[in-house]
């Protein structure tokens, strides 16, 4: 009775064949739209850098956050036993500058 028949393929139907889920990126030179699993773009020739999540705790151009967490830790106990200790004015101020760059740095 009826003859079922398929639509034409739109040009979203064509880009799902290409990568899977349809999902595609955009070149950020050109603007042009790449397959998921392209590592040059077709269009421009650049190379796409990793697709992997910036985080800002993994960045190597700084310290490791157990470094950054050690050095205002130390300084902080350093400053806070300058302080207790201060019976001559000098261990007093470095004491407090100490603790104050660490509450500075953490606000």
């Amino acid at each position: 009775m009826f003859q079922a028949t398929q639509p034409p393929p739109s040009k979203t139907n064509q880009a799902s064949s290409h990568s899977p889920n349809g999902i595609q990126k955009l070149c950020s030179q050109c603007q042009a739209k790449q397959p998921l699993e392209a590592s040059y773009c077709s269009h421009c020739g650049l190379p796409f850098r990793d697709a992997a999540p910036v985080n800002p705790m993994i960045n190597p151009d700084s310290p490791s956050w157990m470094g950054q967490l050690l050095k205002w830790g130390g300084l902080l106990l350093l400053g806070l036993f300058l302080l207790k200790l201060g019976r001559h004015p000098l261990f007093w101020a470095m004491g407090a500058v100490a603790v104050l760059l660490v509450m500075k740095r953490r606000a």
